[in-house]
């Protein structure tokens, strides 16, 4: 959904964008992929046979990604205006200082370039599946609208996501609350469905991704932004 979005915002031209997928769930994984590299600008470096370490680093690897830069997101190691498009995807909540981290993700932005985002949404939903993934913090919407305009970036959509889902993820976190366990360490509620029920839940995400660029969602789990940077 988030590709999709990023897309359908930009309009270089038929090329395709140099891309930088941002994603981060314990190990932040940085996966350059320059789908219109230009060399003169230095749009990433190549680095085969690193030394990346965490599952989400063996996922992509085992998906065919081979340009690939673990790396600290508050000083990404690229120029600047590296790339057309970024995708962070459930970054920023893991980052202490957010708005260095955003500055970073903007700094490596050419001018007209998109920056797609989502974030875990309403910090009255903090659970332990937060403490489990090293959260600092869940997003009001106006929170990421106000960090889009202190950096600079023109706000192209400012949706909720998870939504049609959004009564489930309240009724998961009012019965971890309510319901008394013994003292454990912090777990994420992230479990393996079976496909029974798993498709449906991705039918219903479909929809959500319909829904989300025509006319948003007013509530949801997932704050999701597309923001422009100037030219």
């Amino acid at each position: 959904m988030l590709r999709a979005a990023a897309r359908r915002q930009h309009v270089l031209g038929a090329a395709e964008p140099a891309l930088l997928p941002v994603p981060l769930e314990h190990d932040l994984v940085a996966q350059a992929v320059p789908l219109r590299a230009d060399p003169r600008q230095g749009v990433v470096e190549e680095r085969r046979g690193y030394a990346a370490r965490g599952r989400h680093s063996a996922v992509a690897i085992d998906r065919g990604h081979q340009r690939l830069t673990q790396c600290v997101a508050e000083s990404l190691p690229f120029h600047d205006g590296a790339f057309d498009v970024a995708i962070c995807c459930d970054v920023f909540e893991h980052l202490k200082d957010d708005s260095e981290g955003f500055a970073e993700v903007v700094r490596v932005l050419k001018p007209g370039g998109i920056m797609v985002i989502s974030v875990p949404a309403l910090q009255w939903l903090w659970s332990e599946h937060d403490i489990a993934l090293s959260h600092f913090r869940r997003y009001e919407k106006h929170q990421i609208r106000d960090l889009m305009k202190v950096h600079g970036l023109e706000i192209s959509k400012l949706t909720y996501g998870v939504g049609l889902l959004f009564p489930a993820v309240v009724a998961s976190r009012l019965m971890g609350r309510l319901v008394p366990h013994r003292p454990r360490a912090p777990h994420t509620q992230v479990s393996r469905l079976p496909c029974m029920l798993n498709q449906p839940l991705l039918w219903i995400q479909d929809l959500e991704t319909f829904l989300i660029p025509r006319w948003g969602l007013p509530i949801g789990a997932s704050v999701i932004a597309v923001g422009r940077k100037p030219l």
